[in-house]
């Protein structure tokens, strides 16, 4: 993951890479800091950037005019803007602004935005598989048969040779094992009763072995807790 810095202010600049810095550090996530000192830098920079910084009163070019030309090809960043003047956030909602905060920079807010577009981001990925970019939010479940498995989409399904066991491992936490031969997405689930699951987005239920119903329950709790603040 990288996120980037876009501020005219080399004082600011620098300041806010010591903050998202130590953001990084405490969580020890794997991400790297980039920074541009104009909009010209960055328009100029050709790598995805997954989550940036961008203050709007900039010379030659405003961040909202900056965050209009970088949404063409990158849809799906998480823009958090810099500004001093309330008056200009309502031109941050017409680019999509992810976040938005005011000079002086608080770092309660910094870390608070950074927590919720990493979640975000996150909950937007995918993998591949069968040479095809799956996101992890259309998937419903996965279903064990024999040495393969069915990938249960929202509007398809795909046979893959990959193993139960071998999804748990590339799934992560927003998906269970709530039975012998099904990994259920937690994000999916409608209702937990009578023995089964229920989607919200697919009429078919899937089984829970008894002694998977409670640790279920707790996880889909968790997961409910880790997203209440971006739903």
């Amino acid at each position: 993951m990288v996120i980037g810095i876009c501020d005219d202010d080399i004082c600011i600049l620098k300041e806010l890479k010591t903050k998202v810095e130590e953001w990084i550090k405490i969580n020890k996530y794997d991400v790297h800091v980039i920074v541009f000192n104009s909009p010209s830098e960055l328009l100029k920079f050709n790598d995805e950037i997954n989550i940036l910084f961008l203050d709007v009163e900039m010379p030659d070019m405003d961040g909202f005019t900056v965050a209009e030309n970088i949404r063409r090809k990158y849809p799906k960043m998480k823009i958090l803007f810099l500004t001093s003047h309330k008056e200009m956030i309502q031109q941050a909602f017409k680019v999509q602004a992810f976040r938005y905060f005011y000079k002086p920079i608080d770092l309660k807010e910094i870390n608070e935005g950074l927590d919720d577009a990493f979640l975000q981001l996150k909950k937007e990925n995918g993998i591949m598989v069968s040479g095809r970019f799956i996101r992890y939010s259309d998937i419903v479940y996965v279903e064990s048969i024999g040495d393969e498995s069915v990938l249960h989409l929202i509007n398809e399904e795909l046979v893959t040779g990959i193993t139960l066991k071998q999804w748990m491992k590339k799934l992560g936490d927003d998906f269970f094992q709530c039975h012998k031969s099904f990994i259920v997405s937690l994000g999916a689930i409608k209702a937990v009763k009578d023995g089964e699951v229920a989607f919200t987005n697919s009429k078919k239920t899937i089984p829970v072995s008894i002694r998977k119903k409670t640790p279920l329950k707790n996880a889909y709790y968790e997961y409910i807790k880790r997203y209440a603040n971006i739903m």
